[in-house]
């Protein structure tokens, strides 16, 4: 039952990181500093649920489970960023619907760097995780 209760707190801050990431690509004009003060209050419930999950998963390492988790949550939003900019782009889509709400989704720098940024972070912990747990293999003889 812990590891139900786990793997759902992971996925509800993967749905978080996946969020965050995504709120990085909207430009709203006149707004000025506000899309990352959102960002940042997203980060907080990613924060929590993430803690939370790793709390309530047993026995796992720490690294492995964020980077795992980060790295999913990003998956979800470079599929979902890659479909915008598809519909964004294209001509069928723009007969048959208005496409004008896709115009704020334009603000690529400083969405593709969160999206980088936290995809290497998970790359990065998902590595240490591995050396850990090799590691620790050598020492005791069997994985922790």
């Amino acid at each position: 039952m812990r590891k139900l209760f786990g793997v759902g707190f992971l996925i509800i801050c993967g749905f978080f990181v996946y969020t965050v990431g995504l709120l990085s690509f909207f430009e709203v004009p006149d707004t000025g500093n506000v899309k990352f003060e959102v960002m940042g209050g997203f980060c907080i419930p990613l924060a929590v649920f993430l803690l939370l999950g790793l709390m309530v998963y047993p026995g796992s390492n720490w690294m492995t489970l964020s980077g795992i988790t980060l790295l999913s949550g990003q998956a979800v939003n470079v599929f979902i960023t890659f479909l915008l900019i598809s519909f964004k782009r294209s001509e069928e889509l723009s007969n048959v619907m208005d496409t004008n709400a896709f115009d704020y989704f334009s603000d690529y720098l400083s969405g593709f760097s969160i999206m980088i940024g936290v995809a290497l972070l998970g790359v990065i912990l998902l590595a240490l995780g591995r050396v850990y747990r090799k590691s620790h293999e050598a020492l005791d003889g069997v994985p922790p």
